[in-house]
């Protein structure tokens, strides 16, 4: 019995770290899509990088839940801002805002 127990917990926790959600959302710079933006999504250590459509979205699945940060790269620079992964899925929708020498993500 003990043994069947701890299999059905191992399996259980296996499956809650190996099925965090999806991550999306869209990228603008003002009031337009970002199009063709790299975007790497990173939580638990573990990256997964995709690139915005022509409506300036992106998606991606992620294996772990927790704190994590969404990297765009955009004009040769990278920017950041803290995200977090959930189980369920999450969207983050960003501006691109400042001066060209000072951009930086403000989540909408």
């Amino acid at each position: 019995m003990k043994k069947i127990s701890g299999l059905i917990m191992m399996f259980l926790f296996t499956a809650s770290i190996a099925a965090a959600g999806e991550i999306y959302g869209t990228i603008r710079h003002q009031n337009r899509p970002v199009v063709g933006a790299r975007v790497e999504i990173t939580v638990a250590g573990q990256s997964r990088t995709t690139t915005t459509d022509s409506y300036g979205a992106y998606k991606s699945f992620v294996n772990a839940e927790g704190k994590g940060t969404i990297r765009v790269h955009f004009k040769n620079k990278a920017l950041v801002h803290e995200i977090y992964s959930y189980a369920d899925s999450k969207r983050y929708n960003f501006q691109i805002v400042g001066s060209s020498t000072d951009l930086r993500l403000r989540r909408d």
